[in-house]
């Protein structure tokens, strides 16, 4: 179990590519609400689980990464959910935001994710780029065998 003591607030991100257009659009839909065309149980069976999960995988991410500073690491974290995806806090952040749109109930918040997608996966390379010159041969070993998002598997047909 994680203790509260061990989690390093400074690794938890708060995402201007997310936290902005939630921000505007929750601000827009305040003065004039775009409802999603969806019945509010659907809302919520598809978006509390999402913004669980998201908030799940968050503090699991900032967990694991407790003992090396995100903004400028001597060396990988590959354990936790590092081992399964090599951006997890934002993949944290994505399912937040969806999460949050479907709750809400605003299709205003769900219309920003596309951008926070694009503006999210910018700033992934940067950082690839940056952790690649840091680290070299072990970044790039790092980049072979753990996605960059999540390894969707395809069953073989039998």
């Amino acid at each position: 179990m994680i203790s509260p003591v061990s989690l390093r607030p400074a690794n938890f991100p708060l995402p201007e590519q997310h936290i902005v257009p939630i921000g505007v659009a929750a601000l827009l839909h305040w003065l004039r609400p775009q409802r999603l065309p969806l019945p509010r149980c659907t809302r919520h069976l598809a978006g509390w689980p999402l913004l669980a999960g998201g908030a799940c995988l968050a503090v699991w991410a900032t967990g694991a990464a407790s003992d090396v500073r995100l903004s400028s690491p001597a060396r990988l974290v590959r354990t936790g959910p590092y081992a399964f995806s090599r951006n997890p806090m934002y993949l944290a952040w994505s399912l937040l935001h969806l999460g949050t749109g479907l709750v809400t109930g605003s299709a205003l918040i769900l219309e920003t994710l596309p951008l926070a997608l694009v503006l999210t996966h910018r700033q992934i390379q940067a950082e690839e780029r940056t952790l690649s010159e840091a680290l070299g041969a072990e970044f790039t070993e790092y980049m072979t065998t753990v996605p960059r998002y999540i390894r969707i598997r395809r069953s073989s047909a039998s």
